[in-house]
């Protein structure tokens, strides 16, 4: 049955249709490069899925107005340095659109379902400016987004550790896709890891300086190596506590789960072995020999 009801974006009743909240491609790339095929969610590892996280939220014009800016993210930023190994890569306009539109997706989502509520206590206000900004940004109402930036961090492997890092932290940092929000006691964001990018939104941050050349420009720009900086407390978050989190989540995967994992890879060894899931385990088993020598 259709579902109707307010539209999250314009404000409008209409009949909802259900949005991802991180890109549909993102979830096609992760299957397309794993070794079994299938999805596993963290809050679930004992249920195989074939999509990523959908919710109703739009109405078919803001859902269509939201997918037009996915596309030229994909072709142009996404796919070619996930698969075509290009650090390289010029944007335009369409990439802060699309952060924005993403970081206001997951913002709206987890407060609908109360995971802001303890943020909120401190950060009530700023959650009602992000996303009003946001909205007007993604409407055409405004040209900026200003405080509330977007800011992209391209990952892959670690090549060497001095400290002590989880055991699956290359799993996480180059396979791992989720969503979450973030707050120490002075700031509060938004996170979406899409594969090997971490996108982080800005609802209050009075230490912006700390982040060096992360922020999606306004108009277009070029992706590519360069000096970045971030938070020390963010380094932490990304390579202890979320693989940390992923990990303890695994652990919970019954044995039923788990031989059926290993029987789709004794199924078909040849996907196994050209996928990122195993290239992702060899580099954590290559940085765990690293620290032991």
């Amino acid at each position: 049955m259709p579902v109707v009801g307010m539209c999250k974006l314009c404000r409008e009743p209409s009949e909802l249709l259900e949005s991802h909240i991180i890109p549909r491609f993102v979830f096609a790339w992760m299957k397309r490069t794993s070794s079994t095929g299938f999805l596993r969610n963290g809050r679930n590892p004992n249920q195989r899925q074939q999509d990523g996280l959908k919710t109703y939220l739009l109405c078919a014009a803001c859902e269509s107005r939201l997918n037009a800016w996915e596309t030229p993210f994909a072709a142009h930023v996404f796919l070619p340095f996930h698969e075509q190994e290009q650090i390289v890569l010029p944007y335009d306009d369409w990439l802060l659109k699309l952060c924005v539109s993403v970081s206001w997706r997951v913002l709206t989502y987890l407060r609908d379902l109360g995971h802001t509520a303890e943020m909120e206590v401190d950060f009530g206000g700023d959650v009602d400016a992000a996303l009003a900004t946001w909205a007007a940004f993604l409407l055409g109402q405004r040209l900026d987004t200003a405080p509330f930036q977007q800011n992209l961090v391209p990952l892959g492997s670690i090549k060497c550790s001095n400290g002590d890092l989880p055991a699956n932290v290359q799993r996480y940092l180059m396979r791992a896709t989720e969503i979450d929000r973030i707050w120490t006691k002075q700031s509060a964001f938004t996170f979406a890891k899409m594969g090997r990018l971490a996108l982080i939104g800005f609802i209050r941050e009075p230490e912006a300086a700390l982040w060096e050349g992360t922020q999606v420009a306004q108009s277009n720009g070029i992706l590519s190596p360069r000096a970045l900086a971030v938070p020390d407390w963010f380094l932490k978050y990304l390579f202890v506590d979320r693989p940390e989190r992923l990990a303890e989540r695994q652990r919970t995967m019954s044995v039923k789960q788990r031989e059926r994992i290993d029987q789709s890879q004794r199924n078909d060894p040849e996907r196994v072995l050209r996928s990122e899931t195993l290239q992702a385990f060899v580099e954590d088993e290559r940085l765990k020999e690293s620290r032991l020598r």
